[in-house]
């Protein structure tokens, strides 16, 4: 049991900002005392998955606006789900999860659906009229990314009636342009909150964004727990689709490990670097171990090391120890006990894990 909470709580760290999630792991401490560990899981799990399905979004800037602008910014979404002539069941599923969140009747929906497929021009220029030139434009450009990014790619018709939005609202151009780098690099987890915080919209105001893939990690974390792999897979996979790297490092794992397929190492490597190429530090680490055993891939302590040093800048102690041994053995490098003696103080300096800490401790007094 302790092992699932801890689990949660140390990916629950990394998105601290999300209060959706930390509900949930409240949920977690208020009733993991009551139940045994698979009544516990079981129970939890058919929540989450309700919960991700159903639900709205706990924050959205726009959830406390008025009626009117609610109804025309769903209006304009609905442009944008239907522009490439085809509504796509993630694109209906996005717009449902926002008519929940703006406490909107669900039977709205129909009507959204209706006018994607029947515009009427009059609905056309209330909008205009109700979002022209304002912060809500802005939101109102997010959510039309984040429409378009649900089939996983952003079409050419979808980014043309976006820039076409971002003209007849008189959004800046600047900020148009530097909006759309941000929701990029948001999707690939290369986003930095002090560069953009007080420059664009603030962070509070897109926490929204990572909610979806997040809980549905969560819910592979805890099948992955109960020795479910195969459904473990299911939903990390739905994460990995939408941009999350800690359920690419996950994947990669269970074909590390073989659990819930077959082992394959060439198909854990290719997970890793998906996780990698977004910066997860894990990963880079485990790049380095099948390089440096010859897992799926020839053996080279040369690349071992350059994929170690890239994890140790991440501030990865494990990596950094094993750059020290790499050194010490003179494996892929020349041997340089100088230079093993100051990795392995740093990784000594790094760590908080007593394992670590001892093994360095006892390669440094030999």
């Amino acid at each position: 049991m302790n092992n699932i909470l801890n689990t949660l709580i140390k990916n629950i760290k990394k998105i601290k900002e999300n209060l959706f999630i930390n509900k949930i792991l409240n949920t977690f401490i208020k009733i993991v005392n009551d139940l045994d560990e698979k009544v516990f899981r079981n129970n939890i799990l058919n929540n989450l998955e309700e919960i991700v399905s159903e639900k709205g979004y706990d924050e959205h800037p726009i959830k406390d606006h008025d009626f009117e602008t609610k109804i025309s910014y769903l209006h304009g979404l609905a442009l944008v789900m239907n522009v490439d002539s085809e509504i796509h069941s993630e694109e209906k599923k996005y717009l449902k999860k926002l008519i929940k969140t703006f406490g909107i009747n669900d039977l709205e929906m129909d009507n959204f659906i209706n006018f994607a497929l029947n515009p009427d021009k009059k609905i056309i220029d209330d909008l205009i009229d109700v979002i022209n030139n304002s912060e809500t434009a802005l939101h109102f450009l997010v959510d039309c990314y984040e429409m378009a990014y649900r089939d996983k790619k952003i079409k050419k018709e979808e980014k043309t009636i976006i820039e076409h939005y971002k003209k007849i609202l008189n959004v800046d151009v600047y900020k148009y342009n530097s909006l759309v780098q941000l929701l990029d690099s948001i999707h690939l987890e290369q986003f930095d909150i002090d560069n953009f915080n007080n420059k664009i919209l603030k962070i509070h105001d897109l926490k929204y964004l990572f909610e979806d893939y997040c809980c549905e990690c969560y819910i592979g974390l805890l099948y992955d727990s109960g020795k479910d792999y195969a459904k473990a897979m299911q939903w990390y996979n739905k994460a990995a689709d939408k941009g999350g790297s800690d359920a690419m490092h996950n994947i990669a794992l269970l074909y590390y490990n073989g659990q819930g397929v077959l082992q394959d190492y060439d198909k854990a490597m290719q997970w890793y670097v998906k996780a990698a190429d977004k910066g997860l530090g894990d990963s880079m680490s485990n790049i380095a171990i099948l390089y440096q055993n010859g897992l799926g891939v020839d053996q080279d302590y040369e690349k071992a090391m350059q994929w170690y040093k890239k994890a140790a800048a991440k501030g990865y102690a494990i990596a950094m120890f094993n750059i020290a041994m790499l050194y010490k053995n003179g494996m892929g490098v020349d041997q340089d006990y100088v230079k093993a003696e100051i990795w392995f103080k740093k990784a000594y300096k790094t760590t908080n894990n007593k394992d670590v800490k001892y093994e360095c401790k006892k390669h440094l007094k030999n």
